[in-house]
């Protein structure tokens, strides 16, 4: 999965108009964050597809700034669920840069992780276990 970050104006519509422009190519959106400020928005969208991503958004005229290997873990639906995977995050040395929530099932929640070292991410996370 990759976290693009895409910069919009922030003004009624934009961010309809990039969720239209994903859709219309077949890109599902796996999970969003939107964050606005000084007349702009910045979005991180969750892609699986980003090369598909990438040709929608310049097709339209959309840039993505930034694109990131982001780390997916899956959360129980409990107290501290986050609190834990961050934690041996960082007490292996680990930075998150960047983590929203994303869209998970019924009795999960999915954390996406931007940080400065995926691969070691996934394989501290990968020790956790299920």
């Amino acid at each position: 999965m990759r976290d693009l970050v895409v910069l919009l104006q922030d003004t009624p519509g934009q961010l309809r108009h990039l969720a239209h422009v994903l859709g219309t190519a077949g890109i599902n959106i796996e999970g969003l964050a939107a964050l606005t400020g000084q007349g702009e928005s910045v979005v991180h969208v969750l892609v699986a597809d980003h090369e598909r991503a990438l040709m929608a958004l310049a097709a339209a005229n959309l840039e993505a700034r930034a694109s990131h290997d982001a780390v997916i873990v899956n959360l129980p639906d409990r107290p501290d669920a986050l609190a834990d995977v961050l934690s041996d995050v960082a007490n292996a040395g680990i930075n998150v840069a960047l983590t929203y929530l994303a869209v998970g099932t019924r009795s999960s929640t999915r954390a996406v992780l931007v940080t400065d070292d995926p691969d070691r991410t996934r394989t501290v996370l990968d020790a956790r276990g299920p």
